[in-house]
């Protein structure tokens, strides 16, 4: 719908994709992906149990935490965490890292 309320035209997926795709700006980074590959090789596996990427975006990884004393401890180890993913990234893919405690 327009601004008025009014039915537009609809596009198809097809072209939305190609549109993305030929404006060669894309809303994320496609490496970035990979994050959560590489956050299970490079984080202690007793705190990744516990800790899981949620999203990344312009560098800022979110880290969802189950439970608090891991959340403290993830904080503690934040710049050797972000050091580590971001050797195994082969690039500064992660500029800061947000930890909060999962809601579940």
């Amino acid at each position: 719908m327009d601004k008025k309320g009014e039915k537009g035209t609809m596009s198809s997926l097809k072209d939305i994709v190609y549109q993305i795709l030929e404006d060669n700006v894309l809303p994320i980074n496609p490496d970035d992906a990979r994050i959560w590959d590489v956050w299970e090789q490079e984080v202690d596996p007793a705190l990744s149990m516990y800790a899981r990427p949620v999203w990344i975006k312009d560098g800022t990884l979110k880290v969802s935490v189950k439970h608090p004393i891991v959340l403290q401890e993830l904080k503690f180890m934040e710049k050797d965490i972000k050091d580590r993913l971001n050797r195994k990234m082969g690039r500064d893919a992660v500029l800061s890292i947000k930890f909060s405690l999962a809601t579940e």
